[in-house]
């Protein structure tokens, strides 16, 4: 095979992989009313690791303990995806723990801090992501 068919061969198969991520991270989110943030940390692996992207979802069923919701921390700063320890009512917060983490994350999550919960992962393409922001 020709030297010139190679190159045209792998130039054809990139563009082909950029349009498909392209797809991924606009197309996607648009139509399944999701928001991609890239995961930073390996506090809630196996399901999140860090690197992947996860598509979060607003909620509007009230949150229980066991489920996994995506917050901001450090005044909208970081962004983190945690599971749901306890409920606290009274002042509308959640106190939250990473399935790899050994201990509970510090201080209360606050309802006004909440993202929403992750509908989907990918792994391995959470740094588009950042390149955008």
């Amino acid at each position: 095979m020709p030297k010139n068919r190679k190159i045209t061969m792998v130039g054809v198969t990139l563009l082909f992989c950029l349009s498909l991520l392209a797809i991924l991270m606009i197309g996607i989110p648009k139509v399944l009313d999701v928001t991609p943030y890239a995961v930073s940390d390996n506090k809630m692996a196996p399901e999140y690791r860090e690197g992947g992207l996860v598509f979060v979802k607003d909620i509007s069923e009230p949150i229980h303990v066991g489920d996994t919701i995506t917050y901001y921390t450090n005044q909208k700063e970081e962004i983190k995806t945690r599971r749901v320890l306890a409920v606290d009512n009274k002042i509308e917060g959640y106190f939250v723990k990473g399935d790899n983490a050994d201990k509970a994350e510090m201080g209360l999550v606050h309802k006004r801090n909440l993202i929403g919960a992750p509908h989907f992962y990918l792994p391995y393409i959470g740094f588009l992501a950042n390149l955008g922001r």
